[in-house]
């Protein structure tokens, strides 16, 4: 076991929207936390849009109940 991560808030401009950008970004993001000894990564979902969860899903985050998550171990 090892410490978690919280996504609190995460967006894409609108100009560069489709792109690509933002599963990259995460990714990178949730790889940058497991080397950093991170066993799991959370983002609630709330009221957000289903293009922000098809997102999350790209990137890699299973749905559990109210919130995505990555586990490492």
């Amino acid at each position: 076991e090892g410490p978690s991560a919280f996504i609190v808030d995460f967006s894409v401009d609108e100009s560069v929207r489709s792109g690509g950008y933002g599963p990259r970004f995460l990714r990178a993001v949730v790889e940058d936390l497991g080397r950093r000894g991170c066993c799991e990564v959370f983002y609630r979902i709330g009221h957000s849009k289903e293009d922000t969860r098809n997102i999350y899903e790209e990137s890699g985050f299973k749905k559990d109940g109210l919130e995505y998550r990555v586990d490492y171990v």
